[in-house]
């Protein structure tokens, strides 16, 4: 097991030299998992296939004090070592100054649909970790939120809607009794073991169905052509409306139309 500290060797804010001839990419990691795939693991990868010999500069701010790393996290630093990426991750907390040059950014909302669209290229990634792909995809599966921390809505409704947090469903343990009967598997992703076990269990899935959430970024491990379900709940159609919140799948098919059905 890597252990990202090793390589950061920073323990006071102080100026740090990235200057060298090796051109360089500034990847920013995010927290939240759906953003982390599409917008740091999708980005990270697009610059990959471009400049291969790149160094890759990884902030790793919002996530360098969480003890242990969220599994999707590991397994974008997995991905690093077993291609021998060069990298280097910066906690940017603890630095005054950094001094880099032969700096490469690339915006990505200026390319091209297909060019912009990251689930085809985490698919192949993910294709590194499947331990078996001659299993058919027969799993049809329920995306439980059963550990999802909820949040206090009471400001985002401003007492038009009757709802204080956003568990989307009054009680999901009724509707999973109903799945199971419907050959539904249920799966709460935060209780996998490795994240490797995460995309084994999609990959062998014909079928996921779940409230309108971040969880639907697992289909990128689905095979393509595989079928999305989202239940929209009273609460996500209130907020697409009234505050500019849209699903993931609704607002943006472009991005995952490969397996949306």
């Amino acid at each position: 097991m890597f252990d990202i500290v090793d390589k950061l060797n920073i323990n006071d804010r102080h100026s740090i030299d990235l200057v060298s001839d090796k051109p360089k990419v500034f990847i920013r990691l995010a927290l939240s998992f759906y953003h982390f795939y599409h917008d740091c693991f999708g980005e990270f990868l697009l610059h990959y296939e471009q400049m291969p010999d790149a160094q890759y500069i990884i902030d790793i701010t919002a996530v360098s004090d969480m003890n242990p790393l969220p599994s999707h996290v590991k397994m974008f630093f997995t991905f690093l070592n077993d291609k021998k990426v060069d990298y280097k991750p910066i906690d940017l907390k603890k630095v005054n100054k950094m001094n880099i040059n032969n700096f490469y950014y690339k915006n990505l909302q200026s390319e091209s649909a297909e060019i912009n669209n990251p689930s085809p290229r985490i698919y192949r990634m993910s294709q590194n970790y499947v331990k078996d792909k001659s299993i058919p995809a027969t799993k049809k599966i329920f995306l439980s939120r059963k550990n999802f921390q909820s949040r206090d809505l009471s400001k985002l409704t401003k007492g038009r809607l009757p709802y204080e947090n956003d568990n989307r469903l009054d009680d999901e343990p009724k509707l999973q009794e109903y799945l199971k009967t419907l050959g539904f598997e249920i799966v709460i992703p935060e209780e996998f073991k490795t994240f490797q076990d995460q995309i084994n269990c999609m990959y062998q899935a014909k079928m996921i169905m779940s409230t309108t959430s971040s969880g639907f970024t697992n289909a990128c491990f689905m095979r393509p052509g595989s079928t999305m379900v989202e239940l929209i709940t009273p609460l996500i159609s209130f907020n697409r409306v009234g505050n500019g919140v849209t699903s993931p799948i609704s607002s943006g098919q472009e991005e995952i139309h490969h397996y949306y059905h």
